[in-house]
């Protein structure tokens, strides 16, 4: 397990600098996490190796539009100081982005919708993309000992 995860964080590491460099020459970039939707079809594509794992894509090319900034949750929410930021409600402290991101889902030029923060994040738990309960099952079979017990 620690060999594995050590691999991830270089891979996320990676893409980051990857990401920079590519905007340093006036291209955009986009992380594709949905690599991890069908992880062993994304093995099968790319014939990978035994000790090998797709966690993360990158796509990136020359923009052909100019995209609103979205809005990004206040740090506050998310970064601590000596400890994990904790809250005793959640959904009142997100109520002020709730209402920037809808906002923003609104009156953006493309892609209208009405939608939230909170709404994304209820449909994600509510419906589960099945293939990714597979994840260590396919690590397993890629070669990782993860040390699991049963």
């Amino acid at each position: 397990m620690n060999v594995f995860f050590q691999g991830v964080a270089d891979a996320y590491l990676n893409a980051q600098n990857l990401t920079t460099a590519i905007e340093s020459f006036g291209l955009g970039a986009t992380f594709l996490g949905s690599v991890l939707n069908d992880s062993q079809r994304m093995i099968d594509i790319l014939d990978l190796p035994e000790l090998t794992f797709p966690i993360l894509g990158v796509i990136f090319g020359y923009p052909d539009d100019d995209p609103e900034l979205k809005p990004r949750m206040p740090s506050d929410l998310k970064v601590g100081e000596n400890g994990y930021p904790h809250s005793e409600d959640i959904l009142a402290d997100l109520a002020p982005y709730d209402e920037e991101m809808t906002h923003y889902y609104d009156t953006r030029q493309k892609n209208q919708r009405s939608d939230s923060y909170t709404k994304q994040i209820i449909r994600k738990v509510e419906n589960p993309n099945e293939k990714r309960n597979e994840l260590l099952r396919v690590v397993k079979n890629q070669g990782f000992d993860l040390n699991i017990e049963d």
